[in-house]
Protein backbone atom coordinates (compact mmCIF):
# COMPACT_ATOMS: atom_id res chain seq x y z
CA UNK A 1 0.00 0.00 0.00
CA UNK A 2 2.17 2.97 -1.67
CA UNK A 3 -0.01 5.63 0.27
CA UNK A 4 0.66 4.07 3.34
CA UNK A 5 4.02 4.78 3.33
CA UNK A 6 4.08 8.67 3.35
CA UNK A 7 2.34 8.69 6.20
CA UNK A 8 4.36 6.07 8.22
CA UNK A 9 7.17 8.20 7.34
CA UNK A 10 5.38 11.45 8.73
CA UNK A 11 4.92 10.03 11.90
CA UNK A 12 8.75 8.33 12.27
CA UNK A 13 9.60 12.24 11.76
CA UNK A 14 7.65 13.24 14.78
CA UNK A 15 10.65 11.34 16.55
CA UNK A 16 13.73 12.28 17.59
CA UNK A 17 14.96 8.35 17.80
CA UNK A 18 15.21 6.10 14.34
CA UNK A 19 12.05 4.22 13.40
CA UNK A 20 11.78 1.20 11.38
CA UNK A 21 8.25 0.03 9.97
CA UNK A 22 7.49 -3.18 8.17
CA UNK A 23 4.33 -4.33 7.45
CA UNK A 24 2.35 -6.81 5.47
CA UNK A 25 -0.98 -7.28 4.59
CA UNK A 26 -0.94 -11.69 4.28
CA UNK A 27 -3.99 -11.72 1.95
CA UNK A 28 -3.16 -9.24 -0.67
CA UNK A 29 0.65 -9.87 -0.44
CA UNK A 30 0.85 -5.72 -0.13
CA UNK A 31 4.04 -4.43 2.08
CA UNK A 32 4.31 -0.92 3.36
CA UNK A 33 7.85 -0.21 4.83
CA UNK A 34 9.56 3.06 6.10
CA UNK A 35 13.07 2.21 7.35
CA UNK A 36 12.72 -1.19 7.04
CA UNK A 37 16.59 -2.16 6.18
CA UNK A 38 17.80 -0.70 9.53
CA UNK A 39 20.14 -3.65 11.20
CA UNK A 40 18.76 -3.21 14.75
CA UNK A 41 19.15 -5.62 17.90
CA UNK A 42 16.06 -7.47 17.70
CA UNK A 43 16.39 -8.01 21.36
CA UNK A 44 13.15 -10.41 22.35
CA UNK A 45 11.94 -10.71 19.06
CA UNK A 46 14.78 -12.82 18.53
CA UNK A 47 12.73 -15.72 20.67
CA UNK A 48 10.66 -15.85 17.77
CA UNK A 49 13.08 -17.58 15.42
CA UNK A 50 13.63 -19.97 18.86
CA UNK A 51 9.83 -21.04 19.01
CA UNK A 52 9.61 -21.63 15.29
CA UNK A 53 12.98 -23.64 15.41
CA UNK A 54 11.63 -25.76 18.79
CA UNK A 55 8.13 -26.18 16.53
CA UNK A 56 9.57 -27.44 13.55
CA UNK A 57 11.75 -30.34 15.97
CA UNK A 58 8.45 -30.94 17.24
CA UNK A 59 6.79 -31.54 13.59
CA UNK A 60 9.50 -33.47 12.85
CA UNK A 61 9.26 -35.78 15.97
CA UNK A 62 12.66 -34.92 17.72
CA UNK A 63 11.19 -33.56 20.68
CA UNK A 64 7.89 -33.45 22.14
CA UNK A 65 5.48 -30.51 23.73
CA UNK A 66 4.67 -32.75 27.05
CA UNK A 67 8.86 -33.75 27.49
CA UNK A 68 10.64 -32.64 30.67
CA UNK A 69 13.05 -30.62 30.84
CA UNK A 70 15.60 -29.53 33.54
CA UNK A 71 16.56 -26.41 34.65
CA UNK A 72 19.92 -25.95 35.02
CA UNK A 73 21.87 -23.60 37.10
CA UNK A 74 23.35 -21.92 33.87
CA UNK A 75 19.86 -21.14 32.79
CA UNK A 76 19.03 -18.88 35.63
CA UNK A 77 18.64 -15.29 33.82
CA UNK A 78 16.48 -12.39 35.09
CA UNK A 79 13.85 -10.96 34.95
CA UNK A 80 11.01 -13.84 34.30
CA UNK A 81 8.86 -16.20 36.40
CA UNK A 82 11.16 -18.80 36.46
CA UNK A 83 14.54 -16.82 38.50
CA UNK A 84 11.73 -15.34 40.55
CA UNK A 85 9.72 -18.74 41.44
CA UNK A 86 10.93 -21.79 40.06
CA UNK A 87 14.29 -22.15 41.93
CA UNK A 88 14.87 -25.86 43.47
CA UNK A 89 17.24 -27.61 42.57
CA UNK A 90 16.30 -29.74 39.32
CA UNK A 91 13.23 -28.36 38.68
CA UNK A 92 11.59 -30.01 35.19
CA UNK A 93 8.80 -28.22 33.69
CA UNK A 94 7.05 -29.30 29.95
CA UNK A 95 8.63 -27.95 26.91
CA UNK A 96 5.39 -26.26 26.23
CA UNK A 97 5.46 -24.47 29.26
CA UNK A 98 8.77 -23.24 28.91
CA UNK A 99 7.67 -21.95 25.18
CA UNK A 100 4.93 -20.29 26.26
CA UNK A 101 7.10 -18.51 29.57
CA UNK A 102 9.54 -17.34 26.66
CA UNK A 103 6.90 -15.92 24.61
CA UNK A 104 4.33 -14.87 26.79
CA UNK A 105 6.35 -13.57 29.78
CA UNK A 106 9.37 -13.12 27.35
CA UNK A 107 11.17 -14.91 30.73
CA UNK A 108 15.32 -14.98 29.63
CA UNK A 109 15.39 -18.51 31.64
CA UNK A 110 12.73 -20.30 29.78
CA UNK A 111 14.44 -19.04 26.69
CA UNK A 112 17.78 -20.29 27.45
CA UNK A 113 16.23 -23.44 28.29
CA UNK A 114 14.64 -23.79 24.97
CA UNK A 115 18.21 -22.56 23.27
CA UNK A 116 20.14 -24.82 24.81
CA UNK A 117 17.24 -28.23 24.10
CA UNK A 118 16.91 -26.98 20.46
CA UNK A 119 20.72 -27.00 20.06
CA UNK A 120 21.27 -23.37 19.89
CA UNK A 121 22.72 -21.24 17.38
CA UNK A 122 23.25 -23.49 14.56
CA UNK A 123 19.85 -24.72 14.70
CA UNK A 124 18.05 -21.42 14.50
CA UNK A 125 20.48 -20.57 11.96
CA UNK A 126 19.37 -23.40 9.32
CA UNK A 127 15.64 -22.54 10.01
CA UNK A 128 16.09 -19.27 9.14
CA UNK A 129 18.28 -19.95 6.15
CA UNK A 130 15.76 -22.19 4.92
CA UNK A 131 13.01 -19.49 5.35
CA UNK A 132 15.56 -17.55 3.49
CA UNK A 133 14.57 -14.98 6.05
CA UNK A 134 17.57 -12.91 6.20
CA UNK A 135 19.32 -10.48 7.99
CA UNK A 136 18.06 -11.86 11.52
CA UNK A 137 20.59 -13.31 13.41
CA UNK A 138 20.66 -15.40 16.54
CA UNK A 139 24.11 -16.07 18.15
CA UNK A 140 23.67 -15.86 21.78
CA UNK A 141 21.60 -16.91 24.82
CA UNK A 142 20.12 -13.99 26.75
CA UNK A 143 23.00 -14.86 29.36
CA UNK A 144 25.52 -14.46 27.01
CA UNK A 145 23.74 -11.35 25.47
CA UNK A 146 23.47 -9.91 28.43
CA UNK A 147 27.08 -10.17 29.84
CA UNK A 148 28.06 -8.72 26.46
CA UNK A 149 25.75 -5.81 26.65
CA UNK A 150 26.78 -4.39 29.92
CA UNK A 151 30.38 -5.24 29.76
CA UNK A 152 30.47 -5.10 33.38
CA UNK A 153 33.51 -5.96 35.68
CA UNK A 154 31.28 -6.55 38.87
CA UNK A 155 28.67 -9.02 36.94
CA UNK A 156 31.74 -10.84 35.05
CA UNK A 157 33.23 -11.07 38.12
CA UNK A 158 29.54 -12.22 40.22
CA UNK A 159 29.40 -15.05 37.50
CA UNK A 160 33.08 -16.32 37.32
CA UNK A 161 32.14 -16.60 41.55
CA UNK A 162 29.59 -19.14 40.98
CA UNK A 163 26.65 -16.66 40.82
CA UNK A 164 23.65 -17.43 38.00
CA UNK A 165 23.34 -14.22 36.10
CA UNK A 166 20.14 -13.90 38.25
CA UNK A 167 21.80 -13.62 41.10
CA UNK A 168 24.49 -11.48 39.75
CA UNK A 169 22.31 -8.55 38.21
CA UNK A 170 20.33 -8.54 41.30
CA UNK A 171 23.44 -7.83 43.44
CA UNK A 172 24.83 -5.63 41.08
CA UNK A 173 21.66 -3.49 40.47
CA UNK A 174 20.33 -3.67 44.25
CA UNK A 175 23.24 -4.53 46.52
CA UNK A 176 24.93 -1.03 48.26
CA UNK A 177 27.92 -2.49 47.27
CA UNK A 178 27.97 -3.27 43.63
CA UNK A 179 24.58 -0.83 43.31
CA UNK A 180 26.42 2.87 42.33
CA UNK A 181 29.26 1.22 40.73
CA UNK A 182 26.70 -0.17 38.31
CA UNK A 183 23.98 2.98 38.04
CA UNK A 184 27.68 4.45 37.29
CA UNK A 185 28.34 2.47 34.47
CA UNK A 186 25.11 2.48 32.67
CA UNK A 187 25.64 6.49 32.90
CA UNK A 188 29.19 6.24 30.87
CA UNK A 189 27.54 3.88 28.24
CA UNK A 190 24.91 6.49 27.04
CA UNK A 191 27.53 8.91 26.93
CA UNK A 192 30.36 6.50 25.62
CA UNK A 193 30.68 7.11 21.50
CA UNK A 194 33.50 4.37 21.50
CA UNK A 195 31.11 1.77 22.87
CA UNK A 196 28.53 2.47 21.40
CA UNK A 197 30.46 2.42 17.90
CA UNK A 198 32.02 -1.40 18.59
CA UNK A 199 28.35 -2.28 19.68
CA UNK A 200 26.57 -1.23 16.36
CA UNK A 201 29.59 -2.40 14.59
CA UNK A 202 28.27 -6.16 16.04
CA UNK A 203 25.92 -7.86 13.71
CA UNK A 204 25.39 -10.79 16.32
CA UNK A 205 21.51 -10.79 17.48
CA UNK A 206 20.71 -8.28 15.22
CA UNK A 207 17.93 -7.88 12.25
CA UNK A 208 15.43 -5.69 10.65
CA UNK A 209 12.00 -4.79 10.90
CA UNK A 210 11.60 -6.34 7.17
CA UNK A 211 12.63 -9.44 8.06
CA UNK A 212 11.03 -10.03 11.02
CA UNK A 213 7.85 -9.37 9.43
CA UNK A 214 9.55 -11.89 6.48
CA UNK A 215 9.40 -14.26 9.38
CA UNK A 216 5.95 -13.62 10.34
CA UNK A 217 4.57 -13.56 6.94
CA UNK A 218 5.84 -17.33 6.26
CA UNK A 219 4.45 -18.96 9.44
CA UNK A 220 0.96 -17.15 8.43
CA UNK A 221 1.56 -18.56 5.29
CA UNK A 222 1.76 -22.16 6.69
CA UNK A 223 5.55 -21.97 4.97
CA UNK A 224 7.29 -22.87 8.25
CA UNK A 225 5.19 -24.64 10.14
CA UNK A 226 2.61 -27.49 9.92
CA UNK A 227 -1.36 -25.91 11.03
CA UNK A 228 -1.43 -27.47 14.53
CA UNK A 229 2.37 -25.94 15.09
CA UNK A 230 1.10 -22.77 13.57
CA UNK A 231 -2.10 -22.73 15.45
CA UNK A 232 0.04 -23.11 18.61
CA UNK A 233 2.60 -20.89 18.08
CA UNK A 234 0.11 -17.72 17.69
CA UNK A 235 -2.01 -18.96 20.30
CA UNK A 236 1.45 -18.55 22.91
CA UNK A 237 2.10 -15.61 21.18
CA UNK A 238 -1.13 -14.15 22.00
CA UNK A 239 -0.70 -13.98 25.50
CA UNK A 240 2.20 -11.58 25.30
CA UNK A 241 2.05 -10.00 28.81
CA UNK A 242 5.13 -7.56 28.27
CA UNK A 243 2.97 -5.06 25.25
CA UNK A 244 0.38 -3.64 26.96
CA UNK A 245 1.90 -0.07 25.80
CA UNK A 246 3.01 -1.22 22.36
CA UNK A 247 1.37 -2.24 19.62
CA UNK A 248 -1.77 -3.69 21.57
CA UNK A 249 -2.32 -0.13 22.69
CA UNK A 250 -2.75 1.20 19.40
CA UNK A 251 -5.40 -1.06 18.65
CA UNK A 252 -9.48 -1.69 19.60
CA UNK A 253 -10.05 -3.85 22.67
CA UNK A 254 -11.36 -6.02 21.15
CA UNK A 255 -8.48 -6.55 18.20
CA UNK A 256 -6.98 -9.90 18.37
CA UNK A 257 -3.23 -9.99 18.33
CA UNK A 258 -0.28 -12.22 18.60
CA UNK A 259 2.86 -10.53 19.21
CA UNK A 260 5.86 -10.43 20.43
CA UNK A 261 8.09 -7.41 22.34
CA UNK A 262 11.69 -7.11 22.79
CA UNK A 263 13.44 -4.29 25.06
CA UNK A 264 17.22 -3.73 25.05
CA UNK A 265 17.82 -0.87 27.18
CA UNK A 266 19.51 1.40 28.55
CA UNK A 267 22.02 2.32 25.91
CA UNK A 268 22.09 1.69 21.81
CA UNK A 269 19.24 -0.71 22.50
CA UNK A 270 15.79 -1.10 20.82
CA UNK A 271 12.23 -0.86 21.79
CA UNK A 272 10.52 -3.87 19.37
CA UNK A 273 7.08 -5.28 18.46
CA UNK A 274 5.77 -7.65 16.23
CA UNK A 275 3.19 -9.45 15.56
CA UNK A 276 0.12 -10.55 13.17
CA UNK A 277 -3.11 -8.37 13.89
CA UNK A 278 -6.89 -9.83 12.84
CA UNK A 279 -8.65 -6.91 10.71
CA UNK A 280 -12.39 -6.97 11.81
CA UNK A 281 -15.36 -7.57 9.18
CA UNK A 282 -13.29 -10.27 7.38
CA UNK A 283 -10.61 -7.64 5.86
CA UNK A 284 -7.68 -10.31 6.48
CA UNK A 285 -4.55 -10.47 8.37
CA UNK A 286 -1.59 -7.86 8.43
CA UNK A 287 1.96 -8.77 10.15
CA UNK A 288 3.44 -5.57 11.29
CA UNK A 289 6.93 -4.90 12.60
CA UNK A 290 8.61 -1.48 14.76
CA UNK A 291 11.74 -1.18 16.11
CA UNK A 292 12.59 2.00 17.67
CA UNK A 293 15.90 3.22 18.66
CA UNK A 294 16.88 4.20 22.05
CA UNK A 295 19.59 5.91 23.83
CA UNK A 296 18.21 6.50 27.47
CA UNK A 297 16.58 4.90 30.65
CA UNK A 298 13.68 5.91 29.44
CA UNK A 299 11.32 3.69 26.86
CA UNK A 300 8.01 5.61 27.15
CA UNK A 301 8.19 7.58 23.88
CA UNK A 302 9.54 4.17 21.90
CA UNK A 303 6.14 2.80 23.36
CA UNK A 304 4.10 5.32 22.47
CA UNK A 305 5.41 5.74 18.75
CA UNK A 306 4.82 1.76 18.61
CA UNK A 307 1.69 2.25 19.68
CA UNK A 308 1.17 5.05 17.15
CA UNK A 309 1.99 3.01 14.14
CA UNK A 310 -0.59 0.33 15.16
CA UNK A 311 -2.94 2.80 15.69
CA UNK A 312 -2.45 4.57 12.53
CA UNK A 313 -2.12 0.80 10.26
CA UNK A 314 -5.10 -0.62 11.53
CA UNK A 315 -7.16 2.52 10.25
CA UNK A 316 -5.71 2.70 7.27
CA UNK A 317 -6.35 -0.92 6.42
CA UNK A 318 -9.56 -0.63 7.86
CA UNK A 319 -10.47 2.82 6.11
CA UNK A 320 -9.09 0.67 2.74
CA UNK A 321 -11.71 -0.47 0.13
Amino acid sequence: MIDLEPKMAALAATAPFGVSIAVCHIERATWACHEADQLLPLASTYKVAMAVTALQMVARGELALDQQIEILPIDYVSPGVISDWLTTPRTQLPLQTVMQLMLAHSDNSATDILFRVIGGAPMVAETLAALSVSPFDVSRSTYALIQDYFDSEDLNGLLAAGKTMAQALDLVEHDPVYGPAWQSLLEAHLLDAAWQQRFAADYRDKGTARAMTDLLVKVARGQALPPDMTKLLWAMMARCQTGDHRLRAGLPPNIWIANKTGTLNPHCGAINDAGLIRLPDGRGHIAISVFCAINDHDLSAQEQMIAAVARLTFNHFCDAE
